[in-house]
């Protein structure tokens, strides 16, 4: 769990919250199932905090929902910046010798 605040960090707690709400759940009850603690949910939730990969798919698994669904349209921009952005690979490519 990241405890940096993002836009993703932002977009991805809407999605899960309102996937809960779609199935009339409340956060003990997806806590529980999803084996998630209700507090990071609660984080999760509110933009606080991202969940890594694996919760994430356990969290879509519990609300019957695709993982994908969570993070459909990110872009690189709206995670935390703690790394250099990284480069398409075709536009590192253009100009040099095949290495395969």
């Amino acid at each position: 769990m990241r405890g940096t605040e993002s836009a993703a960090a932002r977009i991805i707690g809407e999605r899960i919250a309102g996937a809960r709400l779609t199935a009339g759940a409340s956060r003990l009850e997806v806590a529980y199932h999803a084996k998630v603690d209700a507090t990071n949910l609660g984080r999760y939730e509110t933009g606080k905090a991202l969940p890594n990969l694996a919760t994430l798919v356990r969290l879509a698994e519990t609300l019957g929902v695709d993982p994908g669904s969570l993070v459909a349209g990110l872009v690189f921009a709206d995670f935390p910046q703690d790394r250099e952005t990284p480069q398409p690979i075709a536009s590192r490519r253009r100009g040099r010798p095949s290495t395969a």
